[in-house]
């Protein structure tokens, strides 16, 4: 397993506790949710999605611009280490992406 692979998993695991503490360790049935909580839930979720975005944002972007070399020179290990980081941060993106769009088409949390 490489290391944007584990840090992809990790990610997860993260992602997967947050949520638990936002929605609770046992969710409820669709028919007992109030419309409330439902707001509640949503916009936590909201708020986790777009913390994650804009850190993971940052780091994408600044490290596009140091593999551009436009803060100067780096060896094949910072090159690759940072090709790792860029790769690692893209598919967490597109992972909180996935959240994002799955919470939209989840019928129990609503915005």
């Amino acid at each position: 397993m490489r290391f944007c692979d584990v840090t992809v998993v990790s990610s997860c695991v993260t992602i997967s506790r947050m949520t638990q503490k936002i929605v609770g360790s046992r969710p409820l049935p669709a028919g007992r949710v109030s419309q409330g909580n439902n707001r509640t839930v949503s916009r936590s979720i909201e708020t986790v999605i777009h913390d994650f975005r804009s850190s993971l944002n940052i780091i994408i972007g600044y490290s596009e611009l140091m593999l551009d070399e436009a803060l100067g020179k780096m060896n094949k290990e910072q090159r690759d280490s940072l090709e790792d980081i860029l790769e690692s941060s893209q598919s967490l993106l597109d992972l909180i992406n996935d959240v994002s769009l799955w919470q939209d088409a989840y019928p129990g949390v609503k915005k």
